[in-house]
């Protein structure tokens, strides 16, 4: 008798329901993911598809032509039709899942079924059910801001790579990217879990949480909400920073590559606000404010220097 794949006891498991709720969710996400594991679903639907077109057990069953061989081949598929009989109802529950991807340089907002509004900061995608069954939980790579509908009794979760957020009904941002891992909330209650070992760090409104990776160090400070959520507006705000810094911001926000020429320049703190500035209007800006040069060099690759450096 062949012996069952990790894969086949996970659909057995969740067709029978001996999986937690987490368990169902990351489960209906993987289906989704893994064509592996949806062409086990198939395998199964045709099983079930040919076992309703066909006699389920023959009256002769006890004839004597029958080997005993036959009789267990027999046996085992019945017993995968019953299997199926039993569990078919649960594929038409399995959701639906959707991507958006916010491309480099754009933001992107959209709402999900429960009402909950989520807005993409640039290069960043999210993975969702067109319907919440039992959990709300998505799946977020890069930089989302939340605004969730609160419901007591289904928690909202924020699954990445390393780590999940659990929260009630909050407005926060989650920033997965693989240079930082952080979380700010702005109002409500957000729990951080780490993956690994699920520890738990709860956050309070004003509280960001920042995980060094690297360093595998969690540190919790206050923020200003209208620097850290500016980006949700469309607008880049940079706050007295490190020229340095905010080169890493702005790439991200107009989704091309700018690259400081001059040493010198990375020490400068720079502030400026700038909403709704298409990239052409807002390299004059910057040439302005900074007291700069910027050259293109080649298509979506800016060269920033001083002016008194040719």
């Amino acid at each position: 008798m062949n012996k069952i794949s990790k894969k086949e006891l996970k659909c057995i498991r969740y067709l029978t329901k001996e999986m937690s709720r987490e368990d169902r969710s990351v489960f209906e996400i993987e289906l989704s993911l893994d064509e592996g594991l949806r062409e086990i679903f198939e395998n199964y639907k045709s099983v079930w598809e040919h076992y309703e077109t066909e006699q389920s057990i023959p009256v002769s069953f006890q004839e004597k032509s029958f080997s005993r061989k036959k009789v267990l081949v027999f046996s085992s598929i019945a017993a995968v039709g019953l299997l199926i009989f039993f569990s078919f109802s649960w594929f038409s529950t399995i959701p639906k899942f959707h991507e958006v991807i916010a491309e480099n340089g754009q933001r992107k907002t959209l709402f999900l079924s429960d009402s909950s509004k989520v807005i993409l900061n640039a290069g960043s995608s999210l993975f969702f059910p067109e319907e919440f069954v039992d959990n709300r939980e998505v799946k977020l790579i890069g930089e989302g801001y939340f605004e969730i509908t609160k419901d007591a009794s289904h928690p909202f979760i924020v699954n990445s790579k390393d780590f999940k957020v659990k929260v009630l009904g909050t407005q926060f941002s989650v920033n997965n990217t693989f240079s930082k891992k952080e979380i700010a909330l702005r109002e409500g209650a957000v729990e951080f879990i780490q993956n690994t070992n699920n520890d738990k760090i709860t956050l309070s409104p004003g509280e960001r949480l920042i995980w060094d990776t690297a360093n595998n160090q969690v540190h919790k400070e206050r923020f200003n909400a209208k620097v850290e959520f500016a980006w949700t507006t469309n607008t880049l705000l940079l706050d007295n920073i490190l020229f340095s810094n905010a080169i890493k911001d702005i790439n991200q926000f107009y989704g091309v590559t700018f690259v400081i020429k001059n040493e010198g320049l990375l020490n400068q703190h720079i502030t400026g606000t700038f909403k709704n500035e298409n990239l052409n209007d807002f390299i004059h800006s910057l040439e302005f404010i900074a007291d700069v040069e910027i050259e293109e060099l080649q298509d979506k690759i800016f060269l920033i220097k001083s002016k008194q450096n040719d």
